[in-house]
């Protein structure tokens, strides 16, 4: 598949879906407000939520596995299977960090790496480092998925669909997004419907892009802070 073509099924097929996840929970903000203090606070939209955007990160992961690798099996391939092959080709993904508003650091991969070791009889399965696992809000996403009348910690797993893990998996799914981008084409993003919420620090990306004309007629780009251009 050609470039150009490529990078238009990518947005409609994926990104294009991601903004919509992002737009509906930007509208529970009517209702809750986006806070710390807050971070605890769940309802049956954050139930919905969470279980789409992970189901959708799930998807997502698998099919940039399977552009890498077509032979990668996305049928059966779980959150280990596909983070592994995941990092081969982003690395520094558990590293990524963004800005929720311009303000708030998130990390949502954090100590998520995934290692190729042999067991007694010499055969290779992967499993987690050493101090690492699976996401905080990938573990609510099974828990309410699976188990959601269950208690833990005094409290039922249900509780557990909360603005905090909501946020930090739309985070999550946007760096998977932010990542594949980049590999496609550098300016990917500047030419898209750019999230509302999240922005990767010190990326020249994330500025508006504009096109013009200078005095011998050449096109040319201009890329700018959009609150510079609101002034």
């Amino acid at each position: 598949m050609a470039i150009e073509s490529f990078k238009l099924t990518y947005v409609k097929s994926y990104w294009q879906y991601y903004r919509s996840l992002e737009k509906r929970f930007l509208k529970t903000e009517e209702f809750v407000a986006f806070d710390e203090v807050n971070s605890k606070a769940y309802s049956f939209e954050y139930l919905t939520l969470l279980q789409t955007i992970c189901s959708e990160i799930d998807v997502v992961a698998k099919a940039i596995c399977f552009h890498f690798d077509n032979t990668f099996p996305t049928r059966d391939a779980k959150i280990q299977r596909w983070g592994f092959r995941l990092q081969k080709e982003f690395p520094d993904i558990t590293n990524q960090t963004i800005y929720f508003r311009k303000q708030i650091k998130l990390t949502p991969w954090i100590k998520w790496t995934i290692e190729q070791k042999l067991n007694k009889q010499g055969k290779t399965y992967l499993a987690y480092a050493e101090n690492c696992g699976s996401p905080f809000w990938w573990n609510a996403y099974n828990a309410v998925k699976h188990a959601r009348t269950t208690m833990d910690d005094g409290r039922v797993n249900y509780e557990k669909a909360n603005l905090k893990n909501v946020l930090y998996a739309l985070g999550a799914l946007y760096i998977l997004h932010r990542l594949m981008m980049r590999r496609i084409d550098d300016d990917m993003y500047n030419f898209i419907d750019k999230s509302e919420l999240f922005k990767v620090p010190d990326s020249y990306d994330e500025l508006n892009a504009r096109l013009f004309y200078d005095n011998q007629g050449h096109p040319c780009i201009y890329y700018g802070d959009e609150d510079e251009e609101n002034e």
